[in-house]
């Protein structure tokens, strides 16, 4: 479990360290893992509901009466959230493929003069 104190340090450490957390050609393969176990559990599927609350998945963007475009803009941000979160978890990505072996090209051949 993560706790976090009232002068944020444990926050900022944590944030400190997911500069690295998805580096070399198997990200997007790691990523999908991480979010399938992450909101696989009884507990994940209710944070994940609960994002897409926030998220605004569920409601449409511009709401009745008066449109207010602020809002609307700010509503269109929380769902772009949502539905980046939702793509990542619903697209399978393709295993990475091993890197071909660089050979050497043979010598190229003088002209007879």
């Amino acid at each position: 479990m993560i706790e976090f104190d009232d002068d944020t340090s444990a926050f900022e450490e944590l944030l400190s360290d997911l500069t690295t957390a998805y580096k070399g050609d198997a990200k997007d393969v790691d990523r999908y893992r991480d979010f399938q176990v992450a909101f696989g559990s009884p507990a994940g599927k209710r944070v994940l509901h609960e994002i897409f609350t926030w998220g605004h998945i569920f409601e449409p963007s511009v709401l009745r009466g008066t449109i207010d475009p602020y809002r609307t803009h700010l509503h269109e941000g929380h769902r772009e959230m949502a539905l980046k979160l939702k793509r990542v978890m619903m697209t399978v990505p393709p295993e990475p493929q091993p890197k071909p072996k660089v050979t050497r090209k043979e010598p190229r051949r003088q002209k007879n003069d």
